[in-house]
């Protein structure tokens, strides 16, 4: 699972969403997977271990802990999976998003759920809900178990981060000559 500065593929989303359901002691279904990958994707975040872009403390990737400032209340890089998991839940189960785990239980979403999503900070989210999308309704069975990819090891961490330097290096360069090509230098 790619779970650095690139945004989540589909995949990765569904099996992050369906990680959220079982954590949530509900059944994975079409439905339950999709909202939460619809949302995912309007979050469109890179934030490590975080695709629903949680700002709930604790867990973070110790390298760089934050994703984005995002106004004092910064969005978190999670050190794994099974962290991320469980602060997305934990950030579910406050008070104020009563409609939306309501919503994921039943598989129907209320006038209320829109203004939690809202909230939450999706605000494109909330007015594609406010515009009715919903998610398929499916008589298909349920997806397959979450599997839980292995957590990155030191030396794949190590090497992901090489590569940052290497490009962020590479990028100070090209400024520095287009710098001295404006200046005469």
């Amino acid at each position: 699972m790619m779970a650095g500065p690139e945004r989540w593929r589909v995949s990765e989303r569904e099996t992050f969403a369906n990680a959220i359901i079982v954590r949530m002691d509900m059944t994975p279904t079409a439905w339950r997977r999709d909202f939460y990958v619809e949302w995912m994707r309007w979050e469109n975040t890179g934030a490590r271990w975080n695709p629903l872009a949680t700002t709930r403390d604790g867990g973070e990737w110790p390298t760089n802990p934050y994703w984005n400032e995002n106004g004092g209340n910064p969005v978190r890089n999670y050190a794994s999976f099974e962290v991320g998991v469980a602060k997305t839940v934990e950030t579910l189960n406050l008070q104020y998003y009563n409609a939306v785990r309501a919503a994921i239980e039943r598989e129907h979403v209320s006038s209320e759920v829109s203004n939690e999503i809202r909230m939450w900070g999706t605000v494109g989210f909330a007015a594609m809900l406010d515009s009715g999308w919903r998610p398929a309704a499916s008589p298909a069975p349920a997806p397959p178990p979450v599997v839980v990819p292995p957590a990155p090891t030191l030396e794949q961490t190590l090497v992901e981060l090489e590569g940052r330097v290497r490009e962020l290096e590479k990028l100070m360069g090209y400024m520095a000559a287009g710098f001295a090509s404006w200046t005469g230098e």
